[in-house]
């Protein structure tokens, strides 16, 4: 018997409770019932009604297909194992690696998507005649055989022959289209039941997987019932329609943590009632967030999709991992901290690459004269294992899962793998994906849940709330296969409907799509629906939401809630940060701060930074290789245009440019050096910004040689008080009349800037802007200049000399931060201030 209902509650009274009373009786006469859905919290649900309607579950075995599928496996007797996602994705992407064609390029470079496309052939019984596409295809096959392994869509294929009956009463419920690839499995079934019943989802178009079920299951029973958000939905799916009377609750929130906000305050207002929280990814960062502020509330819920808590052993195992794939300065020092190396070591390598900007870890090692132990580049698996099995004892993995890989890796041990598949196959025995959440998050009987749209369809609400609806989130429409177009899905499904088979290849990805079909499933469950969203690029309207190409802000209007990050309480007593723990109580000024000028100036753009890498000392993160090549450009700028130290005459523009040509080849020749230590050359990258930079060090020489001064000195180190400030600093170039008297001189001040940076203005310098540059003015003046200037220069701009004869306002600020530690008045919504915890001190 074959139902297709639009809705649980429309199948509930009619068919689904008839069968679980029968199934009481049948219970009394020894014929045990099984029902089979695809989720585990759709028969949670199940049970939650069973219960309401004082009904037993006892004798009744509620099953998810894989469950069915290995019952019916052992009953025929089957000893292959059958192949997990992850043994396809391994083999399949070692395959590609051997072959040469422009599907095994297209597998490299997107191996989930070729391998989505090959299990819809494969359960579909379907190939495609082109050309290197049966050679993938064979070599995958031939692969899984010399494992033993057996795919799922073989294993149901073969589950179809089944001549016993082990199954006597057998109820399907909630299967649609997304299951389409338990379809063979659930013909089994049926055919290994003695009485069965199939209750599906009714699709909102026209669908050729219901023609499929007509074929196999004979003509369906139609359950129809129009939910009160029924006209709402289906007026989005018409271009020209009139809004309708009852929309739904549709908020937007300012960013992620804030719609959190909104989603959890909604719970409150709804009341009782069983409330649906419906995500659109099951990795979305808002699921997290929602589950966090639920468990902190102490509100009982059932999370069914759950968020991930990394061990530590975990974080060292990834760290490790990375590094053997990655090998670069970034990936050493993650791995570095996890395992606390010494931050003697640490240094050296950070300095070696300062000086070779190099992010490739055996160029720094040679550089350093340092070692460490790497998996070789091609070497059996055998080899790898060992290596790989010394690090995992090093991490605390557990012995049972090395217990478990090292079985697996019996299986593997004369295959010659490349290091990225073996580190591909490392990490798949080692991390298996499991859903995590808190104690309270594991209610199954609760009134709130976390749910998937696909688990909330087969359920009933009185209030849903779709989260995060946003453009991209949520796509109403499906996206092509890419060498799979609509023409030839439908000549292979053309096919299989001739040949009898009863499975259909979609026109698209169906991944995670809030589709038109599933849209108006969710719209006919509650009696409430809210929609909520976060607000794109500042725009507080219905540009961000997206679910049909036909809404607009005339149909829905978007209720405002402006929820932003609440400020933390000024009664905060520490800020913990490794071993070490700051009081917050203690005043200011007890910080005892001395401040660069640079620093200074920072104060008034990031006085979050300020305040943590500058008076609480903590250490600064490793940045280098994300703006390498503006850190080699300063760090080679002041490096090659430096002249001896100390105060000394204005040398010849001659002389100049040698000094620079010599520190700049000197500079290159030994990063050569390096990287020929590790048989490789320097990378045209690297010498085009060498090139690059020795240019703009030239030119900067030239407008410094083509100015009238009688001394100068580079680097030079300055440091003093400004009325009472303690500051110091180093100049990156001072010219004047240097060896004279210095009451009866004009000295100006030079900083190097490569960027967009303006001319000095007295105004910006009051807001903060150019600080540095007027702080080392008033230093000067402090030893007696009368008359000192600063200009900014630039490789392709001219010096203009600001002078700073009078005295700045901004000198006031800065003495009263030095006191308060505090920038003035309450910072204001939308500045950096909000985003860290310690916004009220610098």
């Amino acid at each position: 018997m074959l139902v297709l209902s639009e809705n649980f509650d429309a199948c509930w009274s009619s068919t689904l409770l008839p069968w679980f009373y029968e199934a009481r009786h049948a219970l009394l006469e020894g014929r045990p019932s099984i029902v089979v859905v695809p989720y585990q919290t759709t028969a949670q649900f199940l049970k939650e009604r069973l219960l309401e309607a004082h009904l037993s579950t006892l004798g009744i075995h509620f099953w998810t297909p894989k469950q069915l599928r290995s019952f019916l496996w052992e009953h025929v007797g089957k000893t292959a194992r059958i192949a997990r996602r992850r043994d396809l994705q391994f083999w399949l992407s070692c395959v590609a690696e051997e072959q040469d064609n422009v599907f095994a390029e297209g597998c490299r470079r997107d191996t989930e998507s070729f391998l989505n496309a090959w299990m819809e052939l494969d359960a579909s019984e379907n190939t495609l005649d082109l050309d290197g596409f049966a050679d993938i295809d064979n070599a995958l096959r031939a692969a899984l055989e010399r494992q033993g392994l057996v795919t799922v869509a073989e294993s149901q294929r073969q589950l179809t022959q089944i001549e016993t009956r082990p199954i006597h009463r057998l109820l399907c419920y909630g299967f649609s289209e997304k299951n389409k690839e338990f379809l063979m499995l659930l013909i089994a079934g049926v055919r290994a039941s003695t009485e069965a019943h199939l209750v599906f989802l009714k699709a909102f178009d026209d669908s050729a997987w219901e023609r499929a079920l007509g074929r196999f299951f004979g003509q369906p029973t139609l359950l129809e019932q129009r939910g009160p958000l029924r006209d709402f939905a289906e007026s989005l799916y018409v271009k020209d329609a009139q809004p309708v009377e009852r929309p739904p609750l549709l908020l937007c929130a300012e960013n992620t943590q804030a719609e959190a906000d909104i989603i959890v305050q909604t719970l409150f207002e709804k009341g009782v009632g069983r409330v649906g929280i419906v995500f659109p990814d099951k990795s979305l960062a808002l699921t997290r967030e929602v589950a966090l502020r639920l468990e902190r509330a102490g509100i009982p819920h059932s999370n069914t999709i759950g968020y991930a808590v990394t061990a530590v052993f975990a974080e060292k195992l990834k760290a490790w991992i990375r590094l053997q794939s990655e090998q670069t300065i970034d990936a050493w020092l993650h791995y570095a901290k996890t395992l606390n190396v010494p931050q003697a070591f640490e240094k050296e390598l950070q300095k070696a690459y300062k000086h070779t900007f190099s992010e490739r870890l055996d160029v720094l090692c040679s550089f350093a004269h340092v070692q460490i132990s790497l998996i070789p580049g091609r070497d059996s698996f055998k080899r790898f294992w060992e290596t790989a099995k010394k690090h995992l004892l090093v991490c605390a993995l557990d012995a049972d899962t090395l217990q478990m890989a090292d079985a697996e890796a019996a299986n593997l041990l004369e295959t010659r793998l490349s290091r990225h598949h073996f580190l591909f196959w490392l990490e798949q025995q080692v991390f298996e994906k499991e859903k995590v959440r808190g104690e309270i998050g594991r209610k199954p009987f609760a009134h709130c849940f976390l749910i998937s749209a696909d688990e909330a369809v087969l359920q009933s609400w009185d209030t849903l709330i779709l989260a995060h609806c946003n453009k991209g989130s949520w796509p109403n429409d499906s996206e092509p296969w890419g060498f799979l177009d609509n023409a030839t899905i439908d000549s292979l499904n053309a096919r299989s409907r001739r040949e009898g088979r009863p499975y259909v290849i979609s026109s698209g990805l169906d991944c995670e799509r809030i589709d038109r079909s599933t849209f108006l499933s969710l719209c006919s469950l509650p009696q409430s629906l809210v929609i909520t969203y976060a607000k794109k690029n500042n725009a507080l309207d219905a540009d961000s939401l997206s679910l049909s190409p036909f809404l607009s802000a005339s149909k829905l209007t978007p209720q405002s809630r402006r929820l932003t990050f609440l400020r933390p309480s000024t009664s905060t007593t520490a800020f913990t940060h490794t071993t070490r723990t700051y009081s917050l109580d203690k005043p200011f000024n007890s910080f005892n701060v001395a401040l660069s000028a640079k620093v200074w100036e920072e104060v008034f753009s990031r006085p979050s930074q300020v305040w943590f890498f500058s008076i609480l000392k903590l250490p600064k993160p490793f940045t280098g290789v994300e703006n390498w090549e503006r850190m080699a450009l300063g760090e080679w700028i002041h490096d090659w245009i430096a002249l001896t130290p100390g105060i000394q005459s204005k040398p010849s523009h001659s002389d100049w440019l040698k000094s620079i040509e010599t520190k700049a080849l000197k500079r290159r020749s030994e990063v050569e050096r390096a990287y020929a230590a590790s048989r490789a050359t320097l990378p045209e990258y690297w010498l085009w910004q060498w090139q690059e930079s020795l240019q703009k060090v030239k030119k900067l020489a030239a407008t410094l040689a083509d100015t009238s001064f009688r001394s100068c000195a580079s680097e030079y180190a300055i440091e003093g008080s400004v009325e009472g400030i303690p500051i110091r600093g180093r100049i990156d170039f001072l010219y004047g009349d240097l060896e004279s008297n210095w009451d009866q001189a004009d000295v100006t001040v030079v900083d190097f800037k490569t960027g967009s940076d303006a001319p000095l203005k007295l105004s910006q310098i009051e807001c903060g802007t150019g600080l540095q540059l007027a702080l080392y003015a008033f230093l000067l003046r402090e030893k007696g200049v009368q008359r000192p200037s600063a200009s900014i220069l630039k490789p392709e701009g001219s010096l203009s000399p600001l002078p700073f004869t009078d005295r700045l306002s901004i000198l006031d600020r800065m003495k009263a931060i030095t006191l308060s530690g505090t920038l003035g008045p309450t910072p204001t919504e939308n500045t950096e201030h909000e985003l860290y915890p310690l916004c009220y001190r610098i």
